[in-house]
């Protein structure tokens, strides 16, 4: 049976973390859930770009319809179009649409192709049942390798269209377990050829097998990037063909000028649609710009380096770990992890905005491991302290006092301590002469409610109740509670004492009982306080209690009274520390037993 401590919590919450390692994506899909937070409220800033994307949107569909009709156009119609991108002088043209057979218009569309630097798309999707089409013939040799990726076929290559030495490049789209495209794969293996991904192509990365792909850092919802309407393209071409190079027409290709053009289609008819962290219609030809955007200016999410990631996750988990093994309240544990997992989550958040990833959910998860565990431990501890302090000092101390020492924690040591008190005892006048003309069980009945009136009046002034020696109570105040006015609440305690009998004496006598009077004495000063008692055969017998002469002194005191005809005696010990309400007087010095000087006795001015 496992005996839980702090260092097996500790382990388990290092357990956790490490956990990381194994299963990064996290419990849940907790740790994609963050990954897409991070990307909705931090987008990567756009930078000023050469990419323009030329958009078959909704409203190119609409406004062509009646002449061209639904999508796909007339392949003449795309060499058009390709023609104006050239004549306009765009740099090069990236095609994100699959020409999968052959068509009428081919030669017009390839026509138009050559004459501007291009690269086509295949789709090389990842179902092994897919159709395989090929036209190896004509593809341009690309790099055979990469045994260590999955092996699909080709589908959809552009081959009626494709000139010799094209760029042919991927566009397939991979996506995470819960259908969001978070990644971007860089390569694709067909057979024994690699194929780029259109944005590796577009931007120029040679073709490896290895890293096979990487994690798109995004610029917000769709509608980033610099997009023409392909409507507009069309009439410019129109416009230049029939009226020449009007203002407007030259305003457009200006747009064009120079720029790396991305062609494809976000209408819905081409079912070019994406889930993404940042909206849950994504067009598929805005993740290409977005991937192509990533790898030309280096926005691409990288992990952080082990050691740092772990490194920082490990100062949080030793920084708590060292706030939750201090004695503070719970609360303030409770806010020590919370401001350790806010931590984390700002680290986390602070590298993401630079382009790095440091896990959340596995060590947050260690962290609260680490919270519950010190947590539970502690309060299990206190718990069995509480008992323990309940089970001491609930006999002796009023509830007041006793929660004071539950929710301080000020606990006394084990053993004694040396500290100033005020003794007090109470004992009842010729106790002997009563008990043997009272039968005993009337006896025990009488001296129980007696004791329970003055230990009430004791609790009520928060004093400590020892114990009872026969017909003797004996109290002190000062401890286990500090207490400043420990004299001033034992005097008062005494007063209240008396009077309270007298009025307990009252009811008794109109029942026709005798009644019960006491004497009290009491006595300030130092004494050891502590539990004291035996351990018999492994088992322990303790009381917290008080010893030394003071508690002597308030005994021989209080055996004064009689003599004074006084209810309350005390020394000049307690008399000096009395507020000046309390009036008192002097009664004269007195030899007391076991004390080599005389005693000097008081007691208060009225008359009890």
């Amino acid at each position: 049976m496992i005996r839980w401590s702090k260092p097996a919590v500790l382990a388990l919450a290092l357990g956790t973390l490490l956990l990381g390692l194994a299963f990064p994506g996290g419990p849940f899909g907790l740790e994609r859930a963050w990954w897409d937070a991070r990307q909705r409220w931090m987008p990567a800033p756009l930078a000023e770009s050469d990419l323009l994307i030329l958009a078959v949107n909704e409203r190119s569909v609409e406004l062509l319809e009646e002449d061209l009709g639904r999508w796909p156009w007339p392949r003449e119609i795309m060499g058009r179009m390709v023609d104006f991108l050239a004549r306009a002088g765009a740099k090069s043209l990236a095609v994100d649409i699959i020409f999968p057979n052959p068509d009428e218009g081919d030669e017009v569309l390839k026509g138009a192709l050559a004459g501007i630097p291009h690269i086509l798309a295949a789709d090389i999707p990842d179902q092994p049942d897919a159709e395989p089409v090929d036209c190896e013939e004509r593809l341009p040799m690309l790099m055979p390798g990469g045994k260590n990726l999955p092996d699909f076929p080709t589908h959809g290559l552009p081959c009626s269209i494709l000139l010799p030495g094209t760029p042919v490049a991927s566009i397939h789209l991979v996506t995470d377990p819960d259908g969001v495209a978070r990644r971007y794969p860089l390569v694709q293996r067909s057979g024994d050829r690699l194929f780029p991904s259109l944005a590796s192509a577009m931007a120029g990365l040679p073709v490896a097998s290895e890293p096979r792909d990487f994690a798109l850092r995004f610029y917000g919802p769709p509608g980033a990037f610099d997009t023409l309407d392909a409507w507009k393209a069309l009439v410019a071409t129109q416009v230049l063909e029939t009226e020449g190079e009007t203002p407007e027409a030259l305003a457009v290709m200006e747009r064009v000028k120079g720029r790396v053009v991305l062609m494809g289609v976000t209408a819905t008819s081409g079912f070019d649609r994406v889930v993404a962290p940042t909206a849950e219609i994504f067009p598929g030809i805005e993740l290409h710009a977005t991937a192509y955007a990533n790898l030309k200016h280096g926005q691409q999410v990288r992990p952080l380096r082990p050691w740092l990631g772990l490194g920082t996750c490990l100062f949080l988990m030793a920084g708590l770990a060292f706030l939750l093994n201090r004695p503070h309240h719970f609360v303030l544990k409770g806010v020590s992890a919370a401001t350790a997992l806010a931590l984390l989550a700002a680290a986390s958040a602070l590298l993401f905005g630079r382009g790095r990833d440091l896990p959340l959910t596995w060590p947050a998860l260690g962290l609260f491991v680490l919270f519950a565990g010190f947590f539970t431990l502690d309060f299990l501890a206190e718990m069995r302290e509480r008992r323990k302090v309940t089970g001491t000092f609930a006999r002796y101390v009023s509830p007041q006092v006793l929660d004071y020492l539950l929710e301080s924690h000020q606990l006394p040591p084990l053993g004694g301590e040396r500290k100033e008190i005020t003794v007090l005892f109470s004992d009842i006048r010729s106790f002997t002469t009563i008990s043997e003309s009272t039968p005993p069980d009337l006896l025990v009945e009488w001296l129980n409610d007696y004791f329970s009136l003055l230990v009430t009046v004791i609790f009520r002034y928060q004093g400590t109740f020892d114990k009872f020696i026969g017909d003797a109570v004996m109290a002190y105040w000062g401890a286990p509670t500090p207490q400043a006015d420990h004299a001033e609440r034992a005097v008062r305690c005494a007063r209240e004492m008396v009077i309270e009998l007298k009025k307990w004496n009252a009811d008794r006598a109109a029942r026709g009982l005798p009644p019960l009077n006491n004497g009290v004495g009491i006595h300030s000063g130092p004494a050891v306080v502590g539990e004291m008692g035996a351990v018999v055969e492994g088992r322990r017998q303790v009381n917290f209690t008080c010893l030394g002469d003071t508690v002597n002194t308030a005994s021989r005191v209080e055996g004064l009274t009689k003599g004074y005809k006084r209810s309350i005696l005390f020394t000049e010990g307690t008399a000096r520390l009395l507020p000046p309400d309390l009036a008192v007087e002097a009664l004269g010095s007195t030899e007391v037993k076991g004390k080599h000087d005389s005693v000097t006795i008081f007691s208060l001015k009225e008359d009890l």
